[in-house]
């Protein structure tokens, strides 16, 4: 089951992976299992698959040295897990409401509170994906999720992503161009005028046994095909939604040098210090809802290594982003 309701484009929402951006700056992370690193590469169609009886811990530790990463880290709230089958296994009910994640490793109650996000309605409760939005409790210890299954057959884990998501201050403007790519198709013409057509790939690889972005039904082959991309315009953003407070101490948290327990607000958000920085301007990939208001996702990254931003008036500004689907 879906609930995608087209391709229009309201105020946007990203969902930044923090441990895709410790790890491209170099801190240092380590696993509970090293053979389950994987599972935070942001690539969903890399299945890791459970057998019966069994059990995995994840945890994401970091050196109790790198406070800045903590603090970074201890802001966080959304978790989300693409292209798993934890439902149809026989799964603990922790799991089954991804209530076991928890900063404290060893704790078995979860410092967060999450509501459920996407997808909407009864296709939460199903196979697929989904994402849970999270309290931001300060609180900056390691990372911890725990699987155990008890049922029969496999149950498949696609990637989990932890991180925080940022919405941008206004719609875009109203000249968005939404374009469907077919650039893995080629097409050539003989000398006697047959056309072969060469498909190295059409869409997007599956999330195991179904299409990204689905719940429930298995469906393998039906659904759009080509790479998607959404060139937009933001117009008149003002400063302060723009720039940070500084462009050294006061880039990411408030008045971090006196207070050290200042956290990142949504007060001081900003699409540069939260958006461009911990993407690497786009290099990294990260979650794309181009509204927010409707169930329809993409992973996605900017085309450009980057961004110019035009002040237009006082203190406002326009910015051009083009949005283009990755796998």
């Amino acid at each position: 089951m879906a609930i995608s309701k087209g391709t229009s484009v309201g105020k946007p929402r990203v969902f930044i992976d923090l441990i895709a951006f410790a790890k491209a700056v170099g801190t240092s992370i380590g696993y509970a299992d090293d053979n389950h690193a994987s599972l935070f590469d942001m690539n969903p169609a890399k299945i890791t698959s459970i057998g019966t009886n069994s059990s995995f811990n994840i945890s994401i530790d970091i050196n109790e040295d790198d406070y800045e990463l903590h603090k970074l880290l201890g802001t966080v709230n959304y978790f989300a897990v693409l292209g798993h089958s934890l439902v149809t296994g026989d799964i603990s009910d922790d799991i089954y409401s991804l209530s076991s994640l928890n900063m404290a490793y060893s704790s078995s109650t979860s410092p967060y509170t999450h509501t459920s996000y996407l997808p909407l309605g009864d296709a939460y409760s199903l196979d697929g994906y989904r994402i849970d939005l999270l309290s931001d409790n300060n609180v900056d210890l390691s990372y911890g999720y725990s699987v155990e299954h008890g049922g029969d057959g496999l149950i498949d884990v696609g990637t989990f992503s932890i991180g925080r998501y940022f919405d941008f201050p206004n719609a875009p403007d109203l000249d968005v161009q939404f374009t469907l790519s077919h650039e893995g198709i080629k097409k050539k013409r003989t000398i006697g005028g047959s056309d072969i057509v060469s498909v190295n790939y059409h869409a997007p690889p599956n999330w195991g046994d179904r299409k990204p972005w689905t719940s429930g039904e298995n469906y393998r082959h039906s659904g759009y095909n080509g790479r998607r991309s959404w060139k937009v315009k933001f117009s008149y953003i003002d400063h302060d939604n723009v720039m940070p407070q500084g462009m050294n101490e006061d880039f990411m948290v408030d008045n971090v040098i006196n207070d050290p327990e200042s956290w990142i607000t949504h007060s001081s958000e900003n699409i540069m210090s939260h958006f461009l920085t911990l993407t690497l301007n786009g290099s990294l990939p990260f979650i794309f809802q181009p509204d927010v208001n409707l169930d329809q996702l993409a992973i996605c990254r900017l085309d450009k290594p980057s961004t110019s931003i035009k002040q237009v008036a006082h203190k406002a500004y326009s910015i051009s982003m083009n949005f283009v689907e990755s796998w």
